[in-house]
Order: structure tokens, then C-alpha cells, then sequence
């Protein structure tokens, strides 16, 4: 029996940190690899499309989801945010014949890994966090206190690393100032090549 490689890859990161660049930097390079569309609640920035960049939903809808069970994984994030992985999503991209590449927080990726187990391999971006504050303030998108309130919300991820370590087998990849976004989506590739330690 062959070993086969894993079929999905989850991205985590503290806002800030730049996992879309290099989400963007695979699948600009590697055509079998495909963007999950995640669903939230927040406000739509500036430049962002519906069902581009997210599904953006009014709150009460993306609770009657919840109550359909139509997620893969849901969390509230921040006081009345949600995201979630819709199971269509993730339908439509194998009906593609693709892998998809989930943007997550790190309870979504413990519940995906939980879920896809070694279908998916996950991927710890980690900087400073005080290159993701200085990241987060160069957007200038949001207001000071959204930018604190990410800043609170990330140092706690950060301290649960070992947690994501324990719980997903993930890899951690270092992302700091001065490293290449291409750079890093070729580690990322490299690994998710790799065989799943089941065999099939």
C-alpha cells in the first residue's frame, strides 16, 4: 500500500503576521492548490469582495448555519466576529479536483486536524509580536482599538503554540522582517509534499 501525501493545508497566524501573501504566493505558483473561501461576520474592509475574499454574512445567518450544521468549524473570534469553514466550500473545491489551503485561527485548525486528521498538514506562521504590531499599524485599515484588540488577542495565540504542537503535529515556520514571502510558500509546499505517516 502507498503512502499518500496530505491532501489539504491549514495556515495559521496571528493577524499580521502576512499568511495572505504567502497563501497568495502558493497559489499564484502551484495551479492544484486551491483558496478556501472562509465565512465571517466582520465588516468588509476596503477592496474586499463577497465570496472573493470571504463570505461575509449578517450575524443572525451565520448562526441559522450554525444550527444547520452546514460548518466544518465555526469560532467566535472577537465579541460577536465569527468565522467558519462551510462545508460547500470545501465540497466545491474537491468536486475541483483541488487541495484547498484554509487561512485559520488555531482553534479552527485543531478542529479541522481533528476532523480531516491526516488529510491536512498544518503550518504555524510565527513573528514577533511587535513586527505584527508594526505590520497591523502600515495597513492602516483599522482603528487604534481594533488594532490593540489584536495585538491582546495574538500574544495569546502565540502562548498556545505548544497546544497547536500537541493537538495538530504542526510545523512552526519563522517570518519575521526580512524573509521572503516566496521563501516561506516554498517551505510550506515542500512539506505539505511530504507522505502522510498513514498508510492507504
Amino acid at each position: 500500500m502507498e503512502r499518500r501525501r496530505f491532501k489539504h493545508i491549514a495556515i495559521v497566524a496571528v493577524s499580521g503576521t502576512g499568511k495572505g501573501t504567502v497563501i497568495d504566493s502558493i497559489i499564484k505558483d502551484r495551479s492544484e492548490f486551491y483558496f478556501s473561501i472562509s465565512a465571517t461576520t466582520r465588516e468588509r474592509r476596503a477592496g474586499e469582495i463577497h465570496e472573493v475574499h470571504y463570505h461575509f454574512l449578517q450575524l443572525d445567518e451565520f448562526k441559522k448555519k450554525i444550527l444547520n450544521n452546514e460548518f466544518l468549524e465555526y469560532f467566535s473570534v472577537y465579541k460577536n466576529t465569527y468565522y467558519g469553514t462551510l462545508k460547500s466550500e470545501i465540497d466545491k473545491i474537491e468536486k475541483l479536483g483541488k487541495s484547498a489551503i484554509f487561512d485559520i485561527d488555531i482553534n479552527g485548525a485543531i478542529e479541522l486536524k481533528d476532523k480531516l486528521q491526516d488529510e491536512i498538514a498544518v503550518f504555524f506562521l510565527y513573528a514577533p509580536i511587535e513586527v505584527i504590531d508594526s505590520r497591523l499599524r502600515k495597513r492602516k485599515t483599522e482603528s487604534e482599538e481594533k488594532i490593540l484588540e489584536r495585538i491582546v488577542t495574538g500574544t495569546k495565540e502565540i502562548s498556545r503554540i505548544n497546544e497547536l504542537i500537541e493537538k495538530t503535529q504542526c510545523r512552526i515556520i519563522h517570518y519575521g522582517d526580512g524573509k521572503v514571502p516566496e521563501f516561506v510558500a516554498n517551505e510550506i509546499i515542500n512539506y505539505s509534499l511530504r507522505k502522510s505517516p498513514i498508510l492507504r
